[in-house]
């Protein structure tokens, strides 16, 4: 009997020293090899004259190429082949199994997450920051409109006001103040006892306040528009750089909770690369 470091030795010999023997691989491929256990169909066969009998036939050809030694390591070579295909396919199975596993592992991951983070909440927050912002933005137009178109109103009745006063008055004539007679003048040659006296100082009755003028009432009620106007930009000012205060605060705010979520998110996904690891080295 022939072992198998010898019979490959023998394959790898040229074709001049192997001879015809080694011819069989080829006609073992394409032709089926009659095994010594298996013995033929022994059923009875008609012939044309009508004679029936067993026939066993057996070529030169295939008595030449039926080598036990041969038949052995075909046979030895299909059995491996076989095993590694199924080897293959049930580790194939297998590492399908563990990454559906793993793929559902990290979805439940995922769900757990969000549910934790909440992200649908923080996106709520901002977006109804953001809509409390614009409504008092519009609320504090809708002031400044009300406030212009009242102080409209109050120049346009003191206007009217004082169209109608200047009309009453051009009716009216000033009275001319009558002349006075001019006072006496004092004797120089009268003099006083002290002379270091100061000499009252003179004064003129006519120009004392004529008690006919009026005022008018268009000067008395005349409002400083500017200075209400400045006043109202800046309390309007002050209100715009605390909104603005508000608004950064919420933002950063926002920005924190986000740097948080993505945090949890990183270590949660380091973990299940961690798990994926450990469960391979395992396996």
């Amino acid at each position: 009997m022939l072992k198998r470091p010898a019979f490959v030795h023998r394959c790898l010999q040229t074709s001049f020293k192997r001879g015809n023997p080694l011819n069989v691989l080829g006609h073992l491929r394409k032709k089926v090899i009659c095994k010594p256990e298996s013995q033929p169909s022994q059923k009875p066969k008609k012939f044309e004259d009508a004679s029936i009998g067993v026939i066993h036939i057996i070529k030169n050809e295939y008595y030449a190429i039926t080598n036990p030694m041969h038949r052995k390591f075909l046979d030895d070579l299909e059995q491996q082949k076989d095993q590694r295909n199924k080897l293959n396919r049930s580790l194939k199975e297998e590492r399908r199994d563990d990454l559906q596993k793993m793929v559902k592992e990290c979805q439940k991951l995922v769900k757990e997450i969000t549910m934790q983070g909440k992200d649908s909440d923080v996106k709520k927050v901002c977006k109804e920051l953001a809509q409390k912002e614009k409504s008092e933005k519009e609320k504090i137009k809708k002031r400044c409109r009300e406030l212009a178109a009242r102080e409209k109103c109050e120049k346009d009745q003191l206007k009217k006001k004082c169209k109608e006063l200047r009309k009453k008055d051009k009716c009216k004539k000033k009275v001319v103040c009558e002349v006075e007679e001019p006072c006496e003048e004092q004797d120089p040659c009268e003099k006083c006892c002290c002379p270091c006296a100061k000499k009252p100082k003179k004064v003129d009755p006519c120009k004392k306040k004529d008690p006919c003028k009026k005022e008018d009432p268009c000067k008395k009620k005349k409002v400083d528009w500017k200075k209400k106007c400045k006043e109202v930009a800046k309390r309007e000012q002050c209100k715009k750089l605390a909104e603005k205060e508000k608004f950064q605060k919420m933002i950063k705010q926002c920005k924190k909770l986000a740097e948080k979520e993505k945090c949890r998110k990183m270590a949660e996904k380091e973990k299940c690369r961690k798990k994926a690891k450990k469960g391979k080295k395992d396996k």
